[in-house]
């Protein structure tokens, strides 16, 4: 079924050999309707997309990694087989401790490490060594990160921290300050945060510019009024656009509605800005057939 109109067609056969009940031939059926909350729908939607090895959609450490932070977000993790899917993530890991078998990327170490947060799992301590240390092997002199095969250096900055707090290791790094001024050197004049300077702003990067220097604890470092200015720029009608000028869309939503809250300043957008109506508009978009919608 689907919004808007819909047609059910009906096909019904006539087999030879009933003349004997002629009169009492009759053609009846019942359609119910049965409404189904957001989450019931989306948890359906999910587990629909389990693979007997405990992987989802396409062997994909990042399919994984969404599925399980959707169903971890519902508080439905407990009905997977975690153990079974986390056994399937450590799968991934390669004889050198990294996750997966082609080239080495953050963005895959991030997925893998964060799929096992959401199963409450984690490596062991020589697993977690050897992971830090390649990461921190691959910071740049500037204090960034970057991969061969992915343009968007602040993203892959970012997953670096994400995966260096997670595997505890932020102290092993004691030059923080070269990463912070690069991050720095991103923001616009418009408040917002671009992977190159004097690039457009995007809230896609804004998002990952603000993230980063909270895991460090250094917040302040960057102009925050000036970044809520440029959020506020993106907002229209319950939803966030990934530039001012462009359409609101659900990544763009879930990035506005977090870099606010690490801001602090989510009641900045408007009081028709609740969170019922992001949740509302953001229902309309679940059913896309893509785990990372």
């Amino acid at each position: 079924m689907k919004t808007g109109k819909n047609l059910l067609a009906f096909h019904v056969r006539y087999y030879k050999g009933i003349e004997d009940y002629e009169e009492e031939r009759f053609f009846d059926f019942e359609l119910m309707f049965q409404e189904r909350s957001l989450e019931e729908a989306v948890f359906d939607f999910v587990r629909g997309r389990l693979n007997p090895d405990g992987d989802f959609s396409d062997n994909c450490i990042g399919h994984t990694f969404c599925a399980t932070s959707i169903l971890e977000a519902f508080d439905n993790i407990d009905a997977l087989d975690k153990e079974r899917v986390a056994l399937w993530v450590l799968s991934r890991k390669s004889v050198y401790g990294h996750f997966d078998f082609n080239e080495f990327e953050v963005g895959e170490q991030y997925f893998a490490i964060e799929a096992l947060k959401n199963l409450g799992s984690r490596l062991d301590n020589e697993g977690s060594e050897r992971l830090a240390n390649r990461i921190i092997e691959e910071r740049r002199a500037d204090g960034s990160w970057h991969e061969l095969f992915h343009e968007d250096d602040l993203t892959v900055t970012w997953e670096a921290i994400e995966i260096l707090t997670s595997l505890n290791s932020l102290n092993r790094i004691k030059d923080w300050g070269k990463t912070i001024n690069w991050i720095k050197s991103r923001q616009g004049k418009d408040g917002g945060f671009s992977d190159e300077p004097g690039e457009t702003s995007s809230l896609w990067h804004t998002f990952h510019a603000i993230r980063s220097p909270q895991l460090l604890n250094a917040l302040d470092s960057i102009d925050k009024d000036k970044a809520i200015k440029f959020i506020k720029l993106c907002y229209r009608d319950g939803g966030f656009a990934g530039r001012p000028e462009e359409e609101w869309e659900v990544y763009s939503t879930h990035e506005g509605v977090k870099s606010l809250k690490i801001l602090n300043a989510l009641n900045e957008v408007g009081p028709e800005a609740t969170a019922k109506k992001v949740i509302f508009l953001l229902g309309d978009k679940w059913s896309t057939g893509d785990p990372y919608g």
